[in-house]
């Protein structure tokens, strides 16, 4: 397996993750655990994506377990039972369809101001449908087990995840976005309340063009005010019924023209399957030029390769573009923007072992490091001065610094003008001996997931 500190060429998969996790239930406060008497503690070895099909095996007909020996166990292996089926209803793999019902207009293309409805259908490897033409399963059929086709739904409630700690994939939400124009698409730094997952709308607006200068509308699969309405409101009977295939996006009348990208990410387990999937189509909004997209970071792939390409890892989508209409600050998980959790992943992986400070090894030119927040800069500095603290507040967060919208506000001009360290030609010299001496038998970096 490896270490999940350090990055080796013969590695045998990607994602590793060998750690103890302690939670600490009664805390009297979240910088004070001294006096807690509840706890659980938790072994977490977790291994994902083999970086080479040559450790494909065939379990023969008649297994009927596993057994797996871990070397800091050594006297007591591990007994994994195996049940295997011998005619399955369904294929292996995922799929998902997604196409625009709503024609656009009589210029060949969507006028702003217009309801856009997407349809989508999920299928096997095979292409074998996984539910009805016109539904899904309903929540708590998929939830509890009912459904046998592999469809997941959001899990947060049963499996506690936390963001790069623990099991965040097995959180397993379903949902979609729609952002744009291309050519505007950015981080989008507006904070989603709980409040808004919880109200009648199927969808929840998310980027505010005014602000955060693109636009964006996301939905979960099914509706956030059945998942959370179902979780928090006693007898509530969405749960329980079948979901509709299709979701709407309201595009407003003020937005600019230009292509839009509309991204369905989702997840099945099948017998002992779990494989993510996305699929991003493009509409044109306004216009029939249609724009790009510029992105101020990359290339991913000099490290993102080898079994941990994005096309397989996290949600498998290799377009990047398509992922800041999701990943927003929500009231309730504010770390959740790109920017924020790769910088926070990438400065605490010990097998990312480029400079920290050297922003120009992701970043494509010092533009796109002048844009400092809280969150920007604490999910990867790990120290906050004092002169900070007395000015604004402490840290409360591990991601963003602060738990309010101030943690995305930029910060001054007037004072964070250069990062020493960037590598742009522009920026200080980076003094080569503070940083980590580099594994002889590594030739690229990697991150986890």
């Amino acid at each position: 397996l490896g270490q999940d500190d350090r990055r080796r060429r013969h590695d045998a998969f990607f994602i590793r993750r060998l750690r103890g996790i302690q939670w600490a239930n009664d805390c009297a406060a979240p910088t004070d655990c001294s006096g807690a008497t509840s706890f659980q503690e938790e072994g977490l070895v977790e291994i994902r994506h083999a970086r080479s099909t040559s450790q494909t095996f065939r379990i023969a007909p008649e297994t009927t377990g596993l057994r797996l020996w871990w070397s800091a166990r050594r006297g007591a292996p591990y007994e994994i039972p195996v049940e295997q089926v011998a005619s399955p209803d369904y294929d292996y793999n995922f799929g998902i369809e997604l196409a625009a019902v709503t024609p656009p207009g009589p210029h060949g293309y969507y006028e702003p101001g217009t309801d856009v409805t997407f349809q989508f259908t999920m299928t096997d490897g095979a292409g074998t449908r996984l539910h009805p033409a016109g539904s899904i399963p309903s929540y708590a059929e998929v939830a509890f087990g009912a459904n046998q086709t592999g469809i997941q739904y959001y899990r947060g409630f049963f499996d506690q995840p936390a963001t790069y700690w623990r099991r965040k994939h097995r959180e397993r939400g379903m949902g979609a976005m729609i952002i744009g124009p291309n050519q505007d698409i950015q981080p989008i730094r507006t904070i989603a309340p709980l409040e808004s997952f919880l109200g009648p709308d199927p969808t929840i607006p998310v980027g505010l063009p005014a602000r955060d200068g693109v636009y964006s509308e996301a939905a979960t699969i099914p509706a956030s005010a059945v998942i959370f309405g179902g979780a928090f409101v006693p007898g509530n009977t969405p749960w329980f019924e079948p979901q509709p295939d299709t979701i709407t996006f309201q595009i407003p009348s003020d937005v600019e023209p230009g292509t839009y990208r509309v991204a369905i990410k989702g997840r099945r387990v099948y017998l002992g399957q779990d494989i993510p999937r996305t699929t991003v189509v493009e509409i044109q909004v306004g216009t029939h030029t249609p724009t790009v997209a510029e992105m101020t970071t990359g290339p991913c792939t000099s490290c993102h390769s080898d079994g941990g390409d994005l096309g397989l890892v996290l949600h498998a989508n290799d377009d990047r573009a398509a992922c800041a209409g999701c990943h927003v600050p929500l009231g309730f998980e504010l770390e959740g923007p790109v920017y924020v959790r790769t910088h926070f992943i990438h400065s605490r992986s010990d097998r990312y072992d480029a400079p920290t400070q050297q922003c120009a090894t992701c970043h494509v030119d010092e533009a796109s490091i002048q844009r400092t927040s809280l969150s920007a800069c604490l999910s990867c500095h790990t120290e906050y001065p004092a002169d900070h603290v007395a000015a604004y507040g402490p840290i409360e967060s591990i991601y963003t610094g602060t738990l309010d919208a101030g943690a995305f506000e930029q910060c001054t001009g007037a004072c964070h003008t250069e990062h020493p360290g960037a590598g742009f030609d522009t920026d200080f010299d980076f003094d080569e001996d503070t940083d980590e001496d580099v594994d002889e038998d590594t030739d690229e970096d990697t991150d986890e997931d």
